[in-house]
């Protein structure tokens, strides 16, 4: 498997056309190796008459629409046993979640492959980290792709403090005790973009400072348009009213997780080395160059404990060429696919409360 191999590169050191090969190599492994291990997905590899010969490229990798994943158990686990974990994806009311079965490589991979995202933002150390989320968040059985992500980041903190409690009000004691404590020093702030901003800067008192902060959010832009609350305005408003200025957003699906692509200087969201984006039309499915917008594809090494290595999301986005390294590309998503359903963690939030 390449995953080793790519894991030691950052994306932008990368070569795209090294990194392609690559990809396309594990990419194709994992399609046999998920054919021969779920029954499910060799059936859906039969019925769109997959030829092994003729996939000569990343886009002849077979991708599966990410709704599957609501109306099927799909997972490579032969034995019940090994599963550790299984996540539900975030729905509206009414809408069956996703499934997502993972043993512990898979759980092991993911970790890595988060550890390497992260580490170009908030270093090899691991931080103090303030949660902008409830302790009950990360409670729920099964684990929701809310607690899920909130899970898989809090390995990169130390002293956790949630700053809203179970009723999602700002608990003012407990942020003022962490800020007293951790403020003098780099620390990490963890939230969803929705929540962040309702729940936690428009209640936050005007003497805050967390100019050592460093924000990593996700998901929410939805409501977050309804209200004209764009990304730069989001930057600023937290920037006058906190001091706050490294904040960095980041794209994923809890049927990829571990796979984040993250927020670059340009505004624009880069895939890790070890995955990648492909655009397509809508109608035709075929391939978009730069510049066109359709649905994205997501591609990854990561899933080996079920079939997400390549996942026809429902948000529709565009490919740009990398601003500050010709050799990379970056995402644009521009809103969700018609008749798609509300899906992003606080989107789905919001909606229950709103």
């Amino acid at each position: 498997m390449n995953l080793d191999r790519i894991l030691n590169h950052t994306a932008p050191a990368l070569p795209q056309e090294e990194k392609d090969q690559l990809l396309f190599d594990g990419l194709k492994q994992l399609t046999e190796y998920h054919k021969s291990k779920c029954p499910g997905y060799r059936n859906i590899l039969h019925a769109i008459k997959y030829a092994p010969e003729k996939c000569r490229s990343l886009e002849d990798i077979p991708f599966i629409p990410v709704n599957l994943f609501k109306r099927l158990e799909l997972h490579s686990i032969q034995e019940s046993g090994n599963i550790v974990n299984i996540l539900a994806s975030s729905s509206t009311t009414g809408q069956k979640p996703s499934q997502i079965f993972l043993d512990k490589e898979t759980s092991k991979r993911q970790s890595l492959g988060l550890t390497r995202s992260l580490k170009f933002v908030i270093g090899d150390k691991r931080l103090p980290m303030l949660i902008i989320d409830a302790p009950s968040s990360i409670r729920t059985k099964p684990l929701t792709a809310r607690g899920a992500g909130i899970l898989g980041l809090m390995r990169f903190g130390h002293s956790h403090c949630f700053a809203l409690d179970n009723d999602l009000n700002l608990d003012q004691e407990q942020l003022t005790r962490f800020l007293s404590e951790h403020s003098g020093q780099p620390f990490l702030i963890f939230g969803f973009t929705f929540m962040v901003w309702m729940y936690f800067l428009q209640k936050c008192p005007p003497e805050i400072n967390l100019e050592n902060g460093i924000l990593i959010h996700s998901g929410g832009w939805k409501k977050m348009q309804e209200q004209a609350v764009s990304p730069s305005a989001f930057k600023k408003a937290f920037l006058n009213n906190t001091k706050l200025s490294k904040c960095f957003n980041f794209y994923g699906l809890v049927e990829q997780i571990g796979s984040i692509y993250l927020e670059g200087l340009d505004g624009f969201l880069y895939p890790p080395a070890f995955s990648d984006v492909i655009i397509r039309d809508p109608f035709t499915l075929e391939p978009l160059p730069y510049g066109q917008e359709g649905l994205v594809q997501l591609l990854s090494l990561l899933p080996l404990s079920y079939p997400g290595h390549s996942i026809l999301t429902s948000d529709m986005g565009i490919l740009h060429q990398g601003t500050h390294n010709k050799n990379t590309h970056g995402l644009e998503i521009t809103r969700r696919a018609p008749k798609a359903e509300v899906r992003g963690c606080s989107d789905t939030h919001a909606s229950k409360v709103g």
